[in-house]
């Protein structure tokens, strides 16, 4: 598959960032790391043949590639022949360049209501039990404990089965009311969906007749596939006639019931096993691309799975993070953000605050939330582009720690004209919103391994706490004049030590 094979040697004081934003907690990558294959593998998040360095220098391909670090080398091949552009000063320049040269330039952008208020996903909540009733409760339960209403997300469950894409009536008696009484208590309703169908049903049945299915290589029979959820057949997004069902059926949603957009979720490598083919033979990832594509014609959307679809109107979640301070918790959030936003997809949402891993709640009814660290989720996301619930923190907050939740939440709205700011110009521009330090301020090498602070735009420098039992720590504080959240004024292109107790989120705006 992969016909040409490159090496790039470090320049002394580069460092490079790229390929696989949940690898983002080992970026800018150090001098060994492991191959990587991202044809195979998307490592449940965005991916890009797109790489970037401190010193200037970018590599931008069409294709997927595979690509690992050996004693200070980069080392890529690709299905085709690629070159290392080093036209470029610095970082920010090469990001630019590679910007206007490769990614989408649609000038469009997701439904700023995402950016607003925080969105509510019903995941941890009810996991694959939700209902009719349930979702009114908890939609009242966030009005009647003080929160905004939002974007509210009903996730996997609410479907007759998958590819039938219809209510199960069986917990949903009215959904038509039932988005009628949301809608007028405030909300917006997303549905969770994947390209997926059930076997030995009619909806399978039919699809079969109308041959939208990835199909096994020799047998040409449609392929059965094993996912988290069991085993289905998978939409070929490659064939005209399976994008223009898969259309029919959300727009039935939409026309029907009044559901506002849609959750898409799948479309991973793994949902395509290398003995399928496709109507229109292409790299497994690039499904990830057209299904992102499929999902940018609804302007209310998430996306977590994707390859090279920078500059589309997407909202782009991080992959679900454990309720955990390290071992992919809280501790990837910012590392993370910073390589999603640097590879291009600038629309970032921080997953579920507290994490998304409902094993880490169901199994224990609750009790074993930490409800520091649930604070300390908020208050990192809080200067994301969005911030997202699912776990009600009126259900595991003592009413001290809640008052700090709803304090992030206020703050987030309060900067919302700057964020919706920052969203426009990406649109037309590509330019970040969330960024590293080195971003901003490409000419202090120094500033390019920092992985605990990030900046929203130019403004704001956000550094929050996210290891455990601690309340004290270092900022670097760029060039310049800082006003922080204490109202002190400090003199830029220093480290200080700030007290940081759990009621607090430091951050610094810019004065001068």
């Amino acid at each position: 598959m992969y016909k040409y094979h490159q090496e790039i040697q470090f320049l002394e004081n580069e460092y490079w960032w790229g390929g696989i934003v949940d690898e983002g907690i080992n970026m800018p990558f150090s001098n060994f790391y492991s191959l990587k294959d991202i044809n195979e593998n998307n490592y449940n998040n965005q991916v890009t043949s797109f790489f970037i360095s401190s010193s200037g220098r970018f590599i931008y391909s069409s294709q997927p590639v595979r690509f690992k670090i050996d004693n200070n080398v980069l080392i890529i091949d690709s299905i085709n022949k690629i070159k290392v552009d080093d036209s470029c000063k610095n970082i920010k320049e090469a990001y630019y360049k590679c910007a206007k040269k490769n990614f989408i330039n649609e000038a469009k952008y997701p439904c700023l209501e995402m950016f607003k208020i925080p969105q509510y996903n019903t995941w941890i909540e009810m996991n694959y039990h939700v209902s009719e009733e349930k979702i009114l409760n908890y939609a009242k339960s966030i009005i009647d404990n003080g929160f905004r209403p939002g974007i509210l997300m009903i996730d996997d469950g609410w479907q007759e089965d998958y590819g039938t894409w219809d209510f199960n009536m069986k917990n949903f008696k009215n959904p038509k009311s039932m988005i009628k009484k949301l809608h007028k208590m405030g909300f917006k309703v997303m549905l969770w969906v994947v390209p997926c169908v059930s076997p030995d049903s009619y909806i399978f049945r039919q699809g079969e007749a109308e041959n939208i299915f990835y199909k096994e290589r020799k047998s040409k029979d449609t392929l059965i596939m094993k996912w988290w959820d069991g085993n289905s057949a998978v939409l070929d997004l490659t064939n005209k006639k399976a994008n223009e069902w898969f259309k029919k059926q959300l727009d039935y949603l939409q026309n029907e019931y009044g559901v506002d957009g849609f959750k898409f979720d799948g479309a991973d490598p793994h949902f395509y096993p290398k003995n399928g083919v496709f109507d229109k033979n292409m790299a497994r990832i690039h499904q990830a691309r057209l299904y992102s594509s499929f999902a940018s014609n609804y302007n209310l959307n998430e996306m977590r799975a994707c390859f090279n679809c920078q500059g589309m109107p997407l909202a782009q979640r991080l992959c679900d993070k454990a309720h955990s301070w390290n071992d992919r918790g809280i501790n990837t959030l910012i590392p993370n953000g910073i390589a999603m936003s640097l590879l291009g997809y600038v629309y970032c949402c921080p997953d579920m605050i507290g994490g998304g891993l409902v094993g880490d709640f169901v199994n224990n009814n609750y009790q074993n939330i930490d409800e520091k660290l649930f604070v300390r989720y908020a208050q990192v996301s809080t200067f994301f582009p969005m911030m997202q619930f699912s776990l009600g923190p009126w259900k595991v907050l003592n009413e001290e720690n809640l008052k700090i939740v709803k304090k992030c939440c206020d703050i987030h709205e309060s900067i919302y004209p700057y964020i919706k700011e920052l969203v426009k110009k990406a649109s037309i521009d590509h330019s970040l919103i969330i960024r590293p330090l080195i971003f901003n301020y490409p000419n202090k090498i120094e500033y390019a391994t920092i992985k605990d602070e990030f900046m929203l735009g130019s403004k704001y420098l956000i550094a929050p706490i996210t290891s455990k039992d601690t309340y004290k720590r270092d900022v670097v504080l760029p060039p310049g004049k800082w006003l922080s959240d204490l109202n002190e004024e400090f003199i830029g292109n220093q480290t200080i030590t700030i007290d940081v107790p759990l009621s607090r989120i430091p951050y610094f705006k810019k004065i001068k």
